[in-house]
C-alpha cells in the first residue's frame, strides 16, 4: 500500500444515498452462497427457501428485464397463398431462411394478479429468401431476397411465470400489437424488378399485412417464452459441488400479485464424504422433521426478502456435523471473538492458580437443531454433547473428565447498524441434562458437580459472554455480484423459519471521485496481544456508506483485499510499536489516496503481583489483612488497577461470594473482617496494567476458633471454577461456530 500523507481530521459526508433493491440474478446467487449445506441433493426439501420481490423492489427489477428479452429470432418457413388464379391455380409466396433482429426502444412492467404486465416498444428488421409460384399472371416462378421491417412495434402482453417439475415455466397471454400497414416495410432484391414485380410487392404487402400481424403475434408467443425460460433457468436451476457438499436448487411455487412476487426454491445438499471420525460410532443421524411452510408475506417489508426454512437449516447443520466441522476444541474459539485466556477468566473466577493449563474437546452424538421463536429469538439445541476436559495444575498430574450434557443456547440475530455486521447476541444458555460419565475422581478433586455448574452458568458464564463477547459478528451484511450489491437490512426469526430483508444497489456506470475514510473506534494506545479491534467508516459521492469496502495494512505487512466489513479485527502478537492503516474503496474501485492511521504499542508482559501478608492455612481470628504490591515494565505503579474477590464456604454449604471489588488504585492492605468460625475463605487478588494484561494470586484459609470446630470437608480447590467456566464456554463455542 503506497502511503500518501496521512489525514487525521474528519470531513463532512458528501454521500448522496440511493435506495434500491436486488435483482433476480443476485437473489439466486445470494441463496447459492447462503445455502452451503443441507438436505440430500437427491432428496430435495420442497419450498425450503423463498425470494420475495415487493413493489419497490420490482421497480428495480424492471431495469433488468431487457436483458431477458431475445435480440434475435429465427423465423420458421412461411407458405402463404396470395391470389387465386383461374383454373385452380394460386399465386403462392414461400419464405425460407428468414430471421429477425429485435431492437428494444422501451419496456415497462407491473405486477398484477398471477402475471406481470409487459408493455414493449421495439423495431424489427428481418431478412430471408422469397420464392413466388405463378408469379407472372399466374404463370412462372420468381425468386428474390426479401427484407422486411416493423417500425416502433408496440406489444402488450401478460407474462406468466411458474414452475413445471422444478423448471421455470414462462408463458405469454393476451398479446396485443399496435401495428398499421404503414409500419410494415417490405422490399425484394436479387430478381428482375420491373413494373410487374413492383405491383406484386404492393399487392403482397396489402394482402400479407393481416397475416403478418397474426404471424408475429403467434411467433412471439411461441418463440419468446422458451428464450426467457432458458435465461431464468440458468439463474434459478443450479447443481454442483461446493467445499465437499453436493447441492441442487430448483424452482418451486411462484405466486404473483400486486403486493409482490414470491418464488420458492426446493433445495437439496449432501455431504458426499464419510462421516467424520471424531463423531461417536453410535451417533444419531436422521433427517429433521418439517416445522411448517415458509410464508414470504410474513417476512420483512424490505424491497426484497429472502427466507429459509428451519427444517432446511437443520438439514444444513446435519451435513456440517457429518463432516466433522462441529468437532471443536479451545484452540478454535479465538476466531469467534471468545478470548478465553487464563487472565480473562481470572477477572471473574477466583482461585485460578498461575500455570494451570485447561483444554477441552467437544463433540455431539446427534446433529444440532435450530429453531426460531415467536419472540424473534433463535434457539440452538445441542443434544448428546460430550465434553472432554483436560486439566493440568501445578503439582497435579494431568487428568481428564468427560461430561455428558444436553444444552440449548438462545440468541438474538440482527444487523448492527454501526459495524455493518450480521451478529448473534447470546441471551440464554440452558442445561437440560448434565452428568459426569468418566473421571469422577478428578471431578471430585476439583469440586466439580452438576449443581455447581448450573450455578456458574447463571452467575459467571452468561455475564462473561455478555461482557466479553457481546454480539458475535458472523459476516458482513453486504456483498456484491456482477455489478449489483446487496445489503441485508433486517433478520426476522419465526417458528417456521428465518427471513432476511434485503435492499441493493447497482454500481454507478462511472465515478472518478475517491471516497473518504475514518477510524471510528480504536484500541487504547497500549494494548495486549490478541485480536486488536478497529471500527472504520467513510463516505462517497455515489457509493452508499453501507456499501463502501475497506482495505487495511498492519505496519509493512500485506495489504488486505477490500471487504465490506467495518469491524476489523487484526491479529497482533509482536511486542512493541505498531501502525494500522486503512483506506475506503468505492464500488467503482476508487481508493482513498489518504489512508487513515492509528499507532499503538503492544505490551505482552503481564504485571508482577505479590501477596506480602498471607494468612496461614488455619487462623484463629475474626479479622486479618492481606498485603499486596504490584509492578510492571510499562505501566507506572500508580496506574496499576487492583481488585479482589472473597468467597466463603460454610460447613456443609456451597461457596458464596461475599465481597467483589471493581478494579481501581491500590488503597493499602486488604482488610477481612467478621470472619465466621468454621468457614473456609478463598481470596483472589488481581492486578491489571494499561494494556489489559492481568496477573492473579490466591490465598485460602480456614477459621478455627477453638475445640469442637472443624474445617468443612467441602473446602474448594484453587482453580475449580475456572475449570468449569472454560468447559461451559466450550459449549458456547460450538453454538456460535460459523458454517463453512
Amino acid at each position: 500500500m503506497t502511503q500518501p500523507a496521512e489525514r487525521t481530521t474528519n470531513r463532512p459526508s458528501r454521500l448522496a444515498r440511493r435506495r434500491a433493491a436486488v435483482s433476480v440474478a443476485a437473489m439466486g446467487a445470494a441463496l447459492g452462497l447462503f445455502l452451503a449445506a443441507g438436505a440430500s441433493a437427491d432428496e430435495m426439501r420442497p419450498n425450503a427457501a423463498g425470494v420475495r420481490i415487493g413493489p419497490e423492489g420490482f421497480d428495480f427489477v424492471k431495469a433488468l428485464l431487457p436483458g431477458l428479452l431475445p435480440t434475435h429470432i429465427d423465423v420458421p418457413p412461411i407458405d402463404k397463398d396470395v391470389y387465386d388464379c383461374p383454373a385452380g391455380k394460386k399465386i403462392t409466396a414461400h419464405v425460407t431462411r428468414a430471421s429477425a433482429d429485435l431492437h428494444l426502444n422501451s419496456l415497462d412492467a407491473g405486477l398484477v394478479s398471477e402475471a406481470v404486465d409487459v408493455d414493449v416498444n421495439l423495431d424489427v428488421r428481418g431478412r430471408g429468401h422469397l420464392r413466388v409460384t405463378n408469379a407472372y399472371v399466374c404463370f412462372g416462378e420468381l425468386e428474390c431476397d426479401i427484407g422486411f421491417g416493423l417500425n416502433a412495434l408496440n406489444l402488450k402482453a401478460k407474462l406468466g411465470i411458474g414452475a413445471d417439475a422444478g423448471n421455470v415455466s414462462v408463458s405469454l397471454q393476451d398479446v396485443l400489437m399496435n401495428l398499421t400497414p404503414d409500419d410494415l416495410d417490405l422490399d425484394v432484391s436479387g430478381c428482375a424488378v420491373d413494373g410487374l414485380v413492383e405491383g406484386f410487392v404492393d399487392l403482397a404487402k396489402g394482402l400479407l399485412f393481416d397475416y403478418a400481424k397474426s404471424f408475429l403475434s403467434g411467433m412471439i408467443e411461441e418463440k419468446v417464452p422458451p428464450l426467457v425460460q432458458e435465461k431464468l433457468q440458468g439463474i434459478l436451476g443450479k447443481e454442483g459441488s461446493l467445499l465437499g457438499f453436493d447441492y441442487k436448487l430448483a424452482l418451486g411455487d411462484v405466486n404473483v400479485s400486486p403486493e409482490g412476487l414470491d418464488a420458492y426454491l426446493s433445495l437439496g445438499i449432501n455431504y458426499s464424504g464419510p462421516k467424520a471420525t471424531c463423531l461417536p460410532a453410535d451417533a444419531v443421524d436422521e433427517p429433521a422433521p418439517s416445522r411448517g411452510e415458509l410464508a414470504m408475506g410474513q417476512g420483512p417489508r424490505s424491497p426484497f426478502a429472502l427466507g429459509i426454512s428451519g427444517a432446511f437449516l437443520d438439514d444444513a447443520l446435519r451435513a456440517v456435523w457429518r463432516s466433522g466441522l462441529l468437532c471443536i476444541d479451545d484452540s478454535k474459539l479465538e476466531a469467534l471473538g471468545l478470548d478465553l485466556s487464563q487472565f480473562d477468566l481470572a477477572h471473574v473466577v477466583p482461585g485460578l492458580p498461575p500455570g494451570t493449563e485447561l483444554h477441552f474437546q467437544l463433540v455431539t452424538a446427534q446433529p444440532p437443531m435450530v429453531a426460531g421463536g415467536s419472540d424473534g429469538t433463535i434457539s440452538l439445541s445441542l443434544g448428546g454433547a460430550a465434553l472432554e476436559l483436560r486439566v493440568a495444575a501445578p503439582g497435579v498430574p494431568e487428568s481428564t473428565i468427560t461430561v455428558g450434557t444436553d444444552v440449548t443456547l438462545t440468541a438474538k440475530a440482527g444487523v448492527d447498524a454501526v459495524t455493518g455486521m450480521i451478529g448473534l447476541a447470546v441471551t440464554d444458555l440452558r442445561i437440560e441434562r448434565l452428568e459426569i460419565s468418566s473421571g469422577q475422581d478428578t471431578a471430585a478433586h476439583f469440586a466439580l458437580e452438576p449443581g455447581k455448574i448450573e450455578q456458574l452458568v447463571q452467575e459467571i458464564v452468561l455475564p462473561l459472554i455478555a461482557a466479553k463477547v457481546g454480539t458475535v459478528p458472523i459476516a458482513p451484511s453486504a456483498f456484491g455480484l456482477a455489478g449489483y450489491y446487496v445489503k441485508l437490512d433486517e433478520v426476522v426469526a419465526r417458528p417456521e423459519g428465518f427471513y432476511v430483508g434485503v435492499s441493493a444497489f447497482k454500481a454507478p456506470s462511472s465515478d472518478d471521485k475517491t471516497p473518504l475514510t475514518e477510524i471510528l473506534g480504536n484500541p487504547s494506545a497500549i494494548t495486549r496481544p490478541g485480536l486488536v479491534r478497529f471500527l472504520v467508516g467513510g463516505n462517497d459521492d455515489k457509493t452508499p456508506t453501507d456499501l463502501l469496502r475497506y482495505s487495511w495494512q498492519l505496519d509493512d505487512g500485506p495489504v488486505s483485499e477490500p471487504s465490506f466489513a467495518r469491524d476489523i479485527r487484526v491479529p497482533v502478537t509482536t511486542d512493541g510499536d505498531h501502525t494500522f492503516r486503512v483506506v475506503a474503496v468505492d464500488l467503482n474501485d476508487n481508493v482513498d489516496p489518504e489512508p487513515q492511521a492509528f499507532s499503538f504499542t503492544l505490551d505482552s508482559i503481564s504485571p508482577i503481583l505479590q501477596l506480602t501478608k498471607v494468612p496461614p492455612p488455619i487462623v484463629e481470628t475474626t479479622s486479618l489483612k492481606i498485603g499486596v504490591t504490584g509492578s510492571d515494565d510499562r505501566t507506572p505503579a500508580s496506574m496499576l488497577r487492583f481488585s479482589y474477590r472473597v468467597e466463603e464456604t460454610k460447613p456443609g454449604g456451597k461457596p458464596e461470594v461475599i465481597q467483589n471489588t471493581m478494579p481501581g488504585p491500590l488503597a493499602g492492605d486488604i482488610p477481612l473482617d467478621n470472619l465466621n468460625d468454621g468457614s473456609v475463605y478463598n481470596v483472589t487478588v488481581l492486578v491489571q496494567d494499561e494494556a489489559g494484561n492481568i496477573t492473579s494470586q490466591s490465598a485460602s484459609f480456614a477459621v478455627h476458633g477453638g475445640a469442637g470446630c472443624s474445617v468443612s470437608a467441602g473446602t474448594p480447590v484453587s482453580g475449580s471454577q475456572g475449570f468449569v467456566v472454560l468447559a461451559l464456554l466450550g459449549l458456547v463455542g460450538l453454538a456460535l461456530r460459523r458454517r463453512p
